[in-house]
């Protein structure tokens, strides 16, 4: 397949370096997160699809130079709000879901995140379960780091998986025996009071205030 094709060593090396600029670039636009994460996956053997790709997303940042997040004045809060949301078998290849949540207190931006899952899930509850999991993880991370500079506060978690809700407010883990090690780890923060569960609606597209000043609205390419 033409589009296959690996690329020649220079052409290789060219691209290795750009996409570890636009991974480091990712750590404060969330806007290329999932893309730049794409791209670390053909590092190692690039081809001339992978170069399609990157090519994208050069357009996309040469169109959107800047992205400003907003770090206003606001009274102060006692939860992180984590939002949490997963793809079900994005990857065409590996059919492996991927993760992706923003962590956010009050208004301020903390933490955003795209990232593959390491199994592949077999349904779609399975793969939000998974990200919810791994949401919280990030929030409580948060919290006990907060906690050394004497701030209390608690994770407070958006999910959209009515499914995946269900297995995390329920009593043991059932039939579920796959899922028994994140399952009841996020049962006993639910029941500890840790993390609290919040149901939103799937059409939620974005997460106010934060804001991008781009002159383009087109994204690298669609994901989490």
């Amino acid at each position: 397949d033409e589009e296959e094709k690996p690329l020649d060593d220079g052409s290789g090396t060219m691209y290795r370096s750009m996409v570890a600029r636009a991974n480091y670039l990712a750590t404060d636009r969330p806007d290329i997160g999932f893309a730049a994460k794409e791209l670390c996956k053909t590092m190692s053997r690039p081809t001339s699809s992978s170069w399609t790709k990157l090519i994208r997303v050069v357009k996309y940042l040469k169109n959107n130079p800047r992205m400003v997040l907003r770090f206003e004045y606001q009274d102060p809060v006692t939860e992180l709000d984590v939002f949490s949301d997963a793809n079900w078998a994005g990857c065409r290849t590996t059919r492996k879901s991927t993760s992706g949540g923003v962590i956010r207190r009050g208004g301020h931006l903390i933490k955003a995140w795209s990232r593959n899952q390491n199994l592949v899930a077999l349904s779609s509850a399975e793969s939000e379960f998974h990200s919810t999991v791994k949401a919280a993880a990030e929030g409580l991370g948060i919290v006990t780091m907060a906690r050394g500079y004497g701030d209390e506060c608690r994770v407070r978690l958006h999910v959209d998986a009515s499914a995946a809700l269900g297995v995390i407010q329920r009593k043991g883990i059932g039939k579920i025996r796959h899922l028994h090690t994140g399952s009841l780890w996020l049962q006993e923060q639910h029941l500890r009071n840790t993390v609290t569960f919040q149901k939103i609606k799937r059409t939620l597209k974005s997460i106010p205030q934060t804001s991008s000043r781009s002159t383009s609205p087109e994204k690298p390419w669609g994901g989490t």
